[in-house]
């Protein structure tokens, strides 16, 4: 391909010709068995080999401790939206802490509230989200069951250095548009 385009773009991102290449052969024929990958069963052994390999090499890049488990889920950011006040606001209480940073805590946070109550710790709208303000985690409920945060804002350009400390609060990250550029702590 000698007219190949560089892509700037929020989401997907150019990937090396010789990689297209290898999902180009084996879409129609995964490792010699008739089939795309698109196609075979999830419980055959080799589909399951993929997952648990995958994992494996997911662990190995993050430094992911054992006491987590890795998921692959289906929906993106905005089906966790739903899935995480479902989850955890029954933990403690009934109540989730957003840091809003930009269009993807705003619509966490919005979604949240159908589940139960939201509290929000620090807006960046009054800033366009142009940047992440000042937030002081001593108004951070310590009853909350969790704190939500967007660590990455391809909207806006802005990204978390730091995370925010949340004592005994659990710490939700939306990292889904930078969890694999940096190093991240997950303790």
């Amino acid at each position: 391909m000698t007219n190949r385009v560089y892509n700037f773009s929020g989401g997907p991102a150019m990937l090396p010709i010789p990689v297209m290449e290898t999902v180009q052969k084996e879409f129609l024929d995964f490792h010699g068995l008739g089939a795309s990958i698109v196609e075979i069963s999830h419980r055959l052994p080799v589909f399951i080999d993929i997952i648990e390999t995958t994992k494996s090499l997911f662990r190995e890049l993050t430094g992911l401790p054992n006491n987590y488990k890795v998921l692959f889920m289906h929906g993106g950011a905005q089906m966790q939206f739903s899935a995480v006040p479902l989850n955890l606001m029954s933990m403690k209480s009934h109540k989730g802490s957003y840091f809003i940073t930009g269009r993807w805590g705003t619509l966490a946070e919005n979604e949240a509230r159908k589940y139960g109550n939201t509290e929000i710790l620090m807006d960046g709208k009054e800033f366009e989200y142009r940047q992440i303000p000042q937030y002081d985690t001593s108004s951070l409920d310590q009853g909350s069951s969790y704190a939500h945060m967007t660590t990455n804002n391809t909207l806006y350009g802005t990204r978390w250095k730091q995370f925010p400390d949340t004592g005994n609060v659990t710490l939700v990250a939306d990292a889904t548009s930078d969890i694999l550029s940096r190093e991240m702590d997950y303790s």
